[in-house]
């Protein structure tokens, strides 16, 4: 019994290395190359639903795409999503009342207004914390990809 599970474990390493040595630089552009076109289009998305939108309205469509999100790529479609839709629609009375100035690093502070202000929404996702982080990039005008 031990030498099968030797011999498992030796064929799983060999097939491993086999991977990386062979296959995993193609599939890393691959993936790559899938993501940066899925951003561009959520981008664009986002753009065609802000021209007949709102600040809030662009905001509470993005959480719809988090609402049931398991994955970190769904967090970041809706975010690219909702910073194309910031980009094109109308401003929202107050929408940026309120909210903490955007830093780099982000503080207690702001981590603490991002989730309760999600809990205020009844949304308790990763994904809504994250798309109240660009809320906070829109309201001090950075312009930047915000990643949490």
């Amino acid at each position: 019994m031990k030498k099968l599970i030797l011999l498992a474990l030796v064929l799983a390493g060999a097939a491993g290395y086999v991977w990386v040595k062979f296959f995993s630089d193609d599939w890393l552009a691959e993936f790559n190359d899938e993501r940066q076109n899925a951003a561009a289009e959520f981008r664009l998305l986002g753009q065609t639903f802000g021209e007949q939108s709102t600040q809030q309205g662009c905001f509470d469509q993005a959480l719809k795409g988090v609402e049931d999100c398991r994955s970190p790529i769904c967090m970041v479609d809706s975010g690219n999503f909702l910073r194309g839709c910031f980009e094109t629609s109308a401003e929202t009375l107050n929408f940026c009342e309120g909210v903490p100035a955007y830093q780099t690093k982000i503080t207690e502070d702001e981590k603490s207004w991002a989730r309760y202000g999600c809990w205020d929404i009844n949304n308790k996702s990763d994904g809504c914390r994250l798309l109240k982080r660009q809320q906070q990039a829109l309201c001090s005008n950075v312009n930047t990809e915000v990643n949490g």
